[in-house]
């Protein structure tokens, strides 16, 4: 099967992006906070198909299948549908705020017990925005987690529990209001566009390898997750640390495993910001 999509308009305009760099210094972590306006209406991930008529051993050859990362869903379930705009949005609203979530074997979006916006953002709920007047939404999208679920993730054949990045997209025109989730932070999206899914950390890989005990608060490394969801390159991008930690922190993420970023359903190589501390305290 092919990777599901997102479906916007001819008319749609550019999106522009920032990093939210006032932001490391709370989460340590990259937020693309970015503009969107898309007069649409609501939006959800549907699933491609295939053409029929191809040959199965050249399928094969375009489509890994042996590794599918957590999807979205277009039911009553799906993410963008369980979100709700905050009682207090009034008038006009464009903006897009990046999170990030577990999803358990079985397509929960929550770890068990309390929810709540961990400061070790790869390893809890979270949302990252540009100011405190984007609390009220970024609150809704953790409040939705309860309800959406997603396709788990798959590795060779069995569910497997990942941690996933996804924007949120809130647009209000004219007092009709509209909701998009798209499962990446933008970040490559001069690359591949809007509609790839982002590598996803499979949780296990994490839990069985300690993180380094020097490792005082978050450290931001920006990684680039190959095509089998290893990493080929790594380096440190934020947070203070000595170079001997650094190292361990280097040697501790290289053994974590991904599933890959997909492109209409193809495993392709990938930057990507990783965010480690002391902490795994993932779901299962």
């Amino acid at each position: 099967m092919g990777d599901d999509h997102l479906f916007l308009p001819a008319s749609a305009s550019s999106i522009s992006q920032t990093l939210g760099d006032n932001l490391m210094k709370i989460f340590f972590a990259t937020a693309l906070i970015s503009a969107v306006l898309i007069p649409a209406t609501k939006i959800y991930a549907e699933e491609s198909g295939l053409n029929q008529s191809d040959a199965a051993e050249s399928v094969a050859e375009i489509i890994d299948i042996s590794m599918m990362p957590a999807k979205l869903r277009n039911d009553e379930y799906s993410l963008a549908n369980a979100i709700e705009f905050p009682r207090s949005s009034k008038g006009d609203v464009s903006l897009s705020i990046a999170c990030n979530a577990p999803v358990t074997r079985q397509g929960a979006l929550w770890q068990r017990g309390q929810l709540w916006v961990s400061p070790s953002p790869e390893h809890n709920s979270y949302c990252i925005s540009s100011s405190d007047e984007l609390w009220p939404y970024e609150k809704k999208v953790i409040e939705a987690l309860r309800r959406a679920k997603m396709v788990p993730a798959q590795a060779y054949g069995k569910n497997v529990a990942v941690s996933i990045k996804f924007t949120v997209i809130f647009i209000r025109t004219d007092d009709r209001e509209e909701i998009y989730v798209v499962p990446n932070w933008y970040l490559n999206n001069s690359e591949f566009g809007l509609n790839y899914y982002a590598p996803q950390v499979v949780q296990n890989s994490i839990l069985k390898n300690s993180s380094p005990r020097c490792l005082s608060g978050d450290l931001l490394l920006r990684a680039v997750v190959d095509d089998k969801g290893l990493i080929s390159s790594i380096a440190h991008h934020r947070g203070k640390v000595s170079k001997k930690c650094l190292g361990r922190a280097f040697h501790w993420v290289e053994s974590w495993k991904f599933i890959p970023g997909k492109v209409n359903g193809v495993s392709t190589q990938m930057p990507f910001l990783i965010t480690v501390s002391r902490r795994a305290d993932f779901g299962v």
